[in-house]
C-alpha cells in the first residue's frame, strides 16, 4: 500500500510539471511601437462605418508580438474586447516558435490558436520615394502578401524589420501601411524605448459565472491548421447572415454554456459573454486581412 501511495504521488508530480503555466516570457522588448489599425467597411444596415483599434508591437530583435492594446481596465477594457472581436483582430507571435507564425483570434464561442511557416514578403523597394511621418525619413515599398497587395511606408532610422500585424522583412521598422483597396490602415501612432515582457499565452483565466457565482476558470485555446483556419473563417464570416445574425452558426450559448454574463462598457453598451468570449449582437460586413 505505502508502495501505491508512492507512485500516485509521483504520477501526480509528473502530471503537474506537465501542465504549462497560463503564461510564458519569451523575451524583454527593445522598443514599442504603437498602431491605429483602420478598417473601412459597412455595418449591419449596409451603411460606411470605419472600425479602429490601438495595436501594440513589442520588438526582441527577431522576435515580436503585436496585439490590441490591453493596458485599459474596467469599462474601457470591456469596449476594447468588444472592438478586438467586432475586427476580428488577431494576436500574432512573429518568429515564435522560431521560423514561424502563431496566432491567437476569437471566434465565437472559442479564441483560436494556429501556427504557419513564416514566408518572407518580397517587396519592391523605391528607394528615391521618400516622405517623412513622424518626423522620421521614409521610403515606400510595395508587395503582394496573403492574396493582398500593400504599400508600405519604412524608415531606417529604426533598424528594425518588424510591422504591424504580420507586415515585415524591410530595412528598417514598417510606420505606415495600406492595402491597395484602402481597405485596411495601419499608421504609427506611439514608439516608446522600453523594456516590457513579450509574454505568449498557453491558455487563458477568466472570471466566469458558475452556479451563482463568479470564479476564475481555465479557457483552452483550439488549435487549428491556418488554411484551415481560413476557411472556417471565411465560412461563417462571409456568410449574408453574418452582419444581422453574428452567432447564427454557434449553439445556443446558455444551453451549451450554462451562463451568459453580461458586461458593463462606456456609454451605457452592455457587452455579453459565453464561455469567457464576445458574444456580438450585430456585427460589420467581414473585410479580411488575407486572402490566402
Amino acid at each position: 500500500m505505502k508502495k501505491l501511495n508512492v507512485i500516485l504521488a509521483l504520477l501526480l508530480s509528473v502530471t503537474a510539471q506537465a501542465q504549462p503555466q497560463e503564461k510564458d516570457t519569451l523575451a524583454v522588448s527593445d522598443f514599442i511601437a504603437t498602431y491605429i489599425y483602420q478598417c473601412h467597411t459597412l455595418d449591419a444596415d449596409g451603411k460606411d462605418v470605419t472600425d479602429s483599434i490601438q495595436l501594440s508591437l513589442q520588438v526582441s530583435g527577431n522576435l515580436w508580438k503585436c496585439s490590441p492594446d490591453d493596458k485599459s481596465e474596467g469599462m474601457i477594457a470591456n469596449d476594447q474586447a468588444y472592438q478586438e472581436a467586432l475586427m476580428h483582430v488577431p494576436t500574432v507571435w512573429m518568429g515564435y516558435p522560431e521560423g514561424s507564425i502563431t496566432c491567437h483570434e476569437t471566434l465565437f464561442p472559442y479564441i483560436y490558436e494556429t501556427q504557419e511557416v513564416r514566408q518572407p514578403i518580397l517587396w519592391d523597394i523605391a528607394s528615391t520615394d521618400t516622405l517623412t511621418i513622424e518626423g522620421y525619413l521614409c521610403h515606400r515599398a510595395t508587395a503582394t502578401y496573403k492574396g493582398k497587395t500593400w504599400v508600405a511606408c519604412y524608415t531606417e532610422d529604426i533598424p528594425s524589420s518588424a510591422g504591424p500585424w504580420k507586415l515585415s522583412g524591410l530595412p528598417g521598422l514598417i510606420l505606415r501601411a495600406e492595402d491597395r483597396e484602402g481597405i485596411h490602415s495601419f499608421m504609427l501612432n506611439g514608439l516608446l524605448q522600453e523594456q516590457q515582457p513579450i509574454v505568449f499565452q498557453h491558455y487563458r483565466s477568466a472570471l466566469a459565472f458558475n452556479q451563482g457565482t463568479f470564479t476564475r476558470q481555465r479557457f483552452d485555446f483550439q488549435k487549428m491548421e491556418h488554411s484551415k483556419f481560413l476557411k472556417f473563417k471565411k465560412k461563417i464570416l462571409g456568410n449574408k447572415l453574418y452582419p444581422q445574425h453574428p452567432n447564427f452558426y454557434a449553439p445556443n450559448a446558455l444551453g451549451a454554456f450554462g451562463s451568459v454574463e453580461y458586461w458593463q462598457g462606456t456609454g451605457g453598451r452592455t457587452i455579453q459573454r459565453a464561455n469567457g468570449v464576445v458574444m456580438l449582437d450585430k456585427a460589420h460586413v467581414y473585410q479580411p486581412l488575407e486572402l490566402k
